[in-house]
């Protein structure tokens, strides 16, 4: 009689055998498949750039002095460089070239930051976003006033008042709604404020008047008049956002807003007064050189004298400019000279402003570099 266990090695034997080939050729196939040259194709193409697409070369990089976690950037003048920072919450200025100029301590951390120029509604100042509160500072980062407070924690909308915007339209806002502003924009007539949390933006003038423009899926029912999510027969489908705030920036040549969708890996475009603009936004998900990669890009905008946009993404790390009818027009740069290998992709974001030359800078949150890109050649 055969024991139980000489049993159980046959079985194991005469099954085993087979299915540790199975496993085996399960494991081969899953290999073949992953590392397909089509799937590789894919993963590998964001990092190339043809060179005739690249219209920019890079023409200066430093290290920035800043001190503490960057979380905000601005430029005040050509010369001039503002970075925010948290822990601690201080305003770092310095100039072209890398030199520390002077520190401004903060009450809070800076969460977004524009500087006002002759041709906006804050002219000569600094507007800064903070957890609680937003607030115009001086061109020396001197606080002067707030256009908002909560007396809550984490920025929960509250009917605080002040001489310059004794209403803040609390009728508007559930006075719990919290709010997280990353992205502040200035136009002649408005200060545009992006909440990432609740999809809207929020609008102030030097009126009195806090108005509200929400750019989520529900129209805005209320409080604004000419607000229209219906242009042309097409809605606007409404902010996805995952771990990419909204951004945003403003062209006087359009004198349109043009605002970053992130999960939706899209611009979308807005007259001033909230009507959606769907035939001139742009963008779609993908690896090609005229889409957006990534589970949420574009990270960052800003807008050339001409009209036309530039976007970044974050991980495929590249900068590029698409004309006003939304065509990709050229590379400013790309993974290979934003990336740094020795770090992991995805911790790695940026911002971009245009100086009045027509030059580009790139501000690295990840390690404080900044980099001066100028134009070399004709536009696609």
């Amino acid at each position: 009689m055969m024991s139980t266990n000489s049993n159980n090695s046959d079985l194991l034997r005469t099954l085993g055998v087979p299915s540790l080939f199975c496993g085996i050729g399960i494991c081969l196939f899953g290999l073949v498949f992953l590392r397909s040259p089509e799937r590789e194709q894919v993963r590998t193409d964001y990092r190339h750039v043809p060179l005739e697409w690249i219209g920019y070369r890079q023409t200066a990089v430093f290290q920035c002095p800043v001190i503490g976690k960057p979380t905000c950037f601005a430029v005040q003048t050509d010369s001039t460089f503002i970075v925010g920072t948290a822990d601690p919450p201080a305003l770092i200025f310095f100039d072209n070239n890398g030199t520390f100029l002077r520190k401004v301590d903060l009450h809070e951390e800076p969460r977004a930051i524009v500087c006002g120029t002759p041709n906006t509604i804050f002219t000569d100042k600094i507007i800064i976003a903070h957890p609680k509160s937003i607030v115009v500072y001086s061109t020396e980062g001197q606080s002067e006033f707030s256009l908002w407070e909560s007396s809550k924690e984490e920025g929960v909308i509250s009917g605080s008042s002040n001489r310059h915007f004794p209403r803040l339209g609390t009728e508007l806002l559930d006075s719990e709604q919290r709010v997280d502003v990353r992205s502040l924009v200035l136009t002649p007539d408005y200060l545009f404020a992006a909440d990432t949390d609740n999809r809207l933006i929020y609008r102030f003038t030097t009126d009195d008047r806090w108005n509200v423009l929400r750019i989520g899926n529900s129209p805005m029912g209320t409080g604004v008049s000419g607000v229209n999510f219906d242009w042309l027969g097409k809605p606007f489908d409404g902010f996805v956002v995952y771990t990419s705030p909204i951004v945003m920036t403003y062209s006087p040549a359009t004198d349109f807003l043009y605002i970053a969708n992130p999960g939706r890996h899209r611009v979308d475009v807005f007259s001033q007064d909230g009507i959606y603009q769907p035939e001139l936004s742009f963008g779609e998900p993908s690896a090609s050189l005229s889409g957006f990669a990534g589970c949420c890009n574009p990270v960052g905008l800003a807008a050339l004298d001409d009209g036309r946009i530039l976007t970044v993404e974050k991980a495929v790390s590249r900068v590029k400019i698409f004309k006003t009818d939304g065509q990709l027009d050229c590379v400013v740069a790309g993974y290979d000279i934003l990336e740094d290998t020795s770090r992991k992709p995805n911790q790695r974001s940026f911002a971009v402003a245009v100086l009045s030359d027509g030059s580009i800078a790139v501000f690295d949150f990840d390690c404080a570099v900044m980099r001066i890109f100028e134009s070399h050649c004709q536009h696609n």
